[in-house]
């Protein structure tokens, strides 16, 4: 593993982490690579994103079916049947 020193962290966010870490039962090194790892998208969630772009837009080709936000705005002012 691959080490990072960070440098001028505020003091409260420090406490904010320690805090976290305390509550987490980690250090604060690994609560602060629990943080990183939520924050940085993976290449699989990347590819679960495209999947599903891609599955919407062949359905929304198959259907011939586009709601606009114009749309949207006025079935909300019409209201539900």
């Amino acid at each position: 593993m691959k080490n990072i020193t960070i440098e001028n962290i505020p003091d409260e966010l420090h406490q904010q982490l320690y805090i976290m870490a305390q509550k987490h039962h980690r250090s604060l090194s690994q609560e602060i690579v629990v943080c990183l790892q939520n924050m940085v998208p993976h290449e699989s969630d990347e590819n679960i994103i495209d999947e599903k772009l891609k599955s919407i837009a062949r359905l929304r080709e198959e259907t011939d079916l586009y709601v606009t936000e114009d749309d949207v705005q006025n079935f909300k002012r019409q209201g539900r049947p």
